[in-house]
């Protein structure tokens, strides 16, 4: 017997007997739990009806990447789980929920959480999803955490076009090499 070997996982024990397959689904029942709360990232399960979102399940992943404890979270539970969006980011949601059913493609929408009061942070979600009932879809998601990535693309933004604003009224000459003409030319901004 190997543990986690290739040859004979999970098919005897020690002393050499054949475990049962109902033994076989509890340990894998026991793994998959342990993994669900186990991952560094959140996954979660949602059902969406209509405009209703509704959390069905959260790792623990999820509180430890964006700094929360469950705890701190139990009022975005259930049916209040669009009330933890940033209020400009509701409506966008939905709608790409909305495609990703009607196209019948992954789920992906980037969002702002509520951390804390007016405090938000930048998350992907990835999401497939599959027909729960004749009104409801439920999407199976993965969380990742964009904010820093975000914050550093606005900051590039800003600082871009300070540099244009810059270089617009500061009364210098600009040249740009042209590889395909083989020469500079003189480019006003």
């Amino acid at each position: 017997w190997i543990p986690g070997g290739i040859r004979g996982f999970g098919m005897r024990y020690p002393d050499g007997r054949r475990r049962t397959a109902l033994e076989k689904d509890a340990d894998r029942d026991a793994l998959l739990k342990q993994l669900y709360q186990q991952l560094p990232s959140g996954i979660g399960i949602y059902d969406v009806t209509g405009t209703t979102i509704r959390m069905v399940y959260l790792n623990d992943g999820y509180y430890q990447m964006i700094g929360a404890q469950r705890d701190q979270r139990r009022r975005y539970e259930g049916t209040h789980a669009a009330d933890a969006f940033h209020p400009d980011d509701r409506a966008g949601l939905l709608a790409e929920a909305e495609a990703s059913i009607r196209e019948n493609r992954i789920f992906e929408y980037k969002y702002r959480v509520l951390i804390r009061e007016g405090c938000y942070h930048w998350l992907c979600i990835r999401a497939s999803h599959t027909h729960l009932n004749e009104t409801t879809e439920r999407f199976f998601a993965a969380y990742y955490d964009i904010d820093q990535l975000v914050r550093e693309q606005e900051k590039r933004r800003e600082s871009e076009l300070f540099l244009q604003e810059t270089l617009k009224y500061s009364g210098t000459t600009h040249f740009i090499y042209f590889i395909g003409r083989h020469r500079y030319e003189a480019v006003a901004l």
